[in-house]
């Protein structure tokens, strides 16, 4: 087995092995992957190639170094890092018993020489949910991550099934939800349209985002990883970006992921002080327009229905909202080598 750094990897084996794989998705593709979430992040992905250099495995991986204190750096302290992997790894089908064994041995000693290199103090993975192999249909019962030396961690998120049918779709929602998109509907001041893709329209996307984390005082995306998310959009392959102004004023944007017959509401931003009713409709919109497309699955995002407080609950009772049917996400955290 032979280990490749992400830079080093011929991005069309890598995204053609994703996509022949049903571990993979769309947050595995090469460009898609390349920049994390936050600027503070280095990618140090990864691929583990076989005798012959054909890949079994990669693996979506970000650093984050701690920033010292002032004490620290006058005791000369060592700095301890992080390790995320948002989407986890995908591996070859079908391998051997034997074989898994080997790419497992391969990403172990990897990832253990990453954490005594860098004094890793935690790594924290997610496998995405709708990849083929962990869909509704396909779901197993077992966290596969137990086999490759991570503690097993749930999560969760709420997803819609679209096939059935926009009148069932929309009695799903919470009778408050129903009832202010009715009344929307009515007063038919909105107008929901696509981006075309212009600097103009990436640069409101922007903004739209800064003044959106500025009113929640969330951590602020990098500029690199927007363009990225921006750019497939343009292309419509991946990703596709949504805006919607009121009385010709931009008031929110949506950018929605892609994979086979599934969809994501990857971000929603809107601007300070926009009606509720502004952001319902909204997505209600673009969830009939997905079902009458004929995609299957409409993933709404992170349930947390157990919080009682605080802006993740209310990011929680928004989800909620549209959809109470949930879905597992594997998730661990990886087992440290005490040697």
């Amino acid at each position: 087995m032979k280990i490749i750094n992400y830079d080093e990897a011929n991005d069309k084996q890598w995204d053609d092995f994703v996509q022949k794989n049903t571990m993979g998705h769309t947050y595995h593709l090469y460009n898609m992957m390349k920049y994390d979430w936050y600027n503070e992040h280095q990618n140090i992905s990864f691929a583990i190639l076989d005798e012959n250099n054909d890949i079994v495995l990669i693996s979506m991986l970000y650093l984050r170094i701690k920033d010292q204190t002032f004490i620290e750096k006058l005791r000369r302290k060592k700095k301890t890092s992080f390790l995320f992997s948002r989407w986890g790894y995908v591996i070859k089908d079908n391998l051997t018993a034997k074989q898994i064994n080997a790419v497992k041995a391969a990403y172990m000693n990897h990832i253990d020489d990453i954490i005594k290199k860098y004094r890793v103090k935690s790594f924290e993975i997610a496998l995405p949910p709708f990849c083929d192999a962990f869909r509704p249909e396909n779901c197993p019962i077992v966290n596969p991550l137990i086999h490759f030396g991570f503690e097993p961690k749930q999560r969760y998120t709420y997803i819609i099934d679209l096939s059935k049918g926009g009148k069932e779709i929309f009695a799903g929602y919470e009778s408050s939800s129903r009832n202010l998109i009715n009344k929307t509907i009515r007063q038919n001041s909105l107008e929901i349209y696509e981006s075309s893709g212009s600097e103009e329209e990436f640069e409101l996307f922007k903004k739209i985002h800064i003044d959106c984390y500025a009113h929640s005082g969330g951590h602020l995306l990098a500029v690199k990883y927007l363009r990225t998310i921006f750019d497939a959009a343009r292309e419509k392959q991946y990703c596709r970006l949504f805006f919607i102004s009121e009385a010709g004023e931009p008031k929110a944007a949506i950018m929605l992921m892609f994979h086979k017959d599934s969809v994501y509401y990857l971000w929603g931003f809107s601007k300070n002080e926009t009606p509720r009713y502004i952001n319902k409709y909204f997505l209600h919109s673009l969830i009939m327009q997905m079902s009458e497309k004929g995609y299957r699955w409409f993933e709404v995002g992170g349930a947390l229905p157990w919080l009682r407080e605080g802006k993740y609950k209310g990011l929680n009772d928004y989800k909620k909202s549209f959809s109470r049917k949930i879905h597992p996400i594997f998730a661990g955290f990886y087992v440290k080598d005490k040697k």
